[in-house]
């Protein structure tokens, strides 16, 4: 990974991530270093990005991390924030095909039903309650990362599904996950807007 990163003096500049595997996945055989594809998201885990870089987007928006941390119970979708703010300013994101992290996601369980599969994510209720809050409201603070709005919606239907007909604490997730879309609908954004951005 540093060698096709911080060592390669032909990497794109950006910010640099691996590829996330998740559950049972088991991540295609690359071998070739040209296999980077450049995306809009990536989890902080395994990021790497100069000091420069850094600089240019502004850090990490500590008032964002703070009003999660005052409501609730958990923080969620710093990683998020800190991306759309980067592709804001003209910061490119790559992913590394080749390179894999395996990127434990709550408590996974894999279920079989009508023979099909479902992974389970069995996340807590207010790390549900975090998720929902923290990612609606990045919907109303970068309207322009449609791709990440589409992919919420997508994947917050199969959870609450999933949720319904699978996961235990049911009726205390769904209304947690109420909860946080509705306070993330309301929640004034200049409560966790990066200063210079209003």
């Amino acid at each position: 990974y540093l060698e096709y990163t911080i060592r390669n003096t032909q990497a794109p500049q950006g910010i640099w991530i691996p590829l996330a595997v998740t559950g049972e996945n088991k991540p295609a055989v690359r071998e070739k270093e040209k296999d980077i594809k450049e995306v809009f998201f990536g989890n902080t885990s395994g990021m790497l990005l100069r000091i420069s870089v850094i600089d240019r987007i502004g850090g990490w928006n500590e008032v964002f991390r703070s009003e999660e941390r005052r409501v609730g119970k958990a923080v969620d979708g710093v990683d998020c924030e800190f991306c759309f703010h980067a592709c804001r300013v003209g910061v490119k994101i790559y992913a590394f095909l080749n390179v894999y992290l395996r990127h434990q996601l709550g408590e996974y369980k894999k279920v079989k039903f009508l023979n099909r599969y479902f992974e389970l994510r069995n996340y807590s209720p207010l790390r549900y309650y975090a998720i929902y809050k923290s990612h609606v409201t990045l919907m109303r603070l970068f309207p322009e990362q449609k791709e990440f709005q589409d992919t919420c919606r997508y994947y917050w239907g199969g959870m609450i599904k999933w949720i319904f007909m699978f996961e235990s604490q049911r009726f205390r997730k769904i209304y947690y996950i109420v909860k946080g879309t509705v306070e993330g609908c309301l929640t004034p954004l200049a409560k966790v807007e990066r200063p210079n951005q209003s």
